[in-house]
């Protein structure tokens, strides 16, 4: 039978663990297999050297505990009588990283001037930041808030989001957001 390489290793490696467990059990002796086994052991002082300080209070080990980790968490609990209510989930987001539903509304709009005129003063008001994909969603970031399309910020309505521009709508006006907006000079 012609062993592989792997195979080969394998079995040197499985021999050097065999070979190391025997001399450990027969030679070296240690006779240590548990914790609650090992004390500590005042070392001898070589002749000629200063005599060894003794411990003034002889302890013996504690005893090795095998609690799980929610029984250690139910033992603090009632020692400390936490308020388990009062400690947020440490994994669930915060309510301010969400983008608003598409039925929340934003602030009432006037009604006292025309649809062109809102549409300058919204342009004029709010920033496109970033355009981002999340959890499936495309979301612009609009003045550091998070909007998905259908979400109305200040009576406009998100429409679309491309890479570089969010559109929002009010009545039949539209006003496109755009990132890092060139500004046109007269010449």
């Amino acid at each position: 039978m012609q062993l592989t390489k792997q195979q080969t290793v394998l079995l040197a490696v499985l021999g050097l663990g065999a070979a190391s467990l025997l001399v450990d059990r027969v030679f070296i002796r240690s006779g240590v297999t548990t914790p609650q086994a090992a004390e500590a052991q005042a070392l001898s002082a070589p002749s000629g050297a200063a005599p060894s300080v003794q411990p003034a209070v002889s302890q013996t080990p504690q005893q090795f505990t095998t609690q799980s980790i929610a029984a250690n968490l139910d033992r603090l609990h009632a020692q400390h009588q936490y308020d388990l209510a009062a400690v947020p989930d440490a994994l669930i987001p915060p309510p301010s990283w969400q983008p608003p539903r598409a039925d929340e509304r934003s602030a009432p709009v006037p009604t006292a001037t025309s649809a062109r005129d809102l549409a300058a003063i919204f342009a004029k008001h709010h920033q496109l930041q970033a355009v981002m994909r999340s959890a499936g969603d495309v979301v612009a970031l609009v003045d550091g808030k998070p909007y998905i399309v259908g979400a109305s910020l200040d009576g406009f309505t998100l429409q679309r989001v491309t890479q570089r521009s969010a559109v929002f709508a009010f009545k039949d006006v539209s006003v496109e957001l755009t990132l890092d907006p060139t500004p046109t000079t007269d010449r």
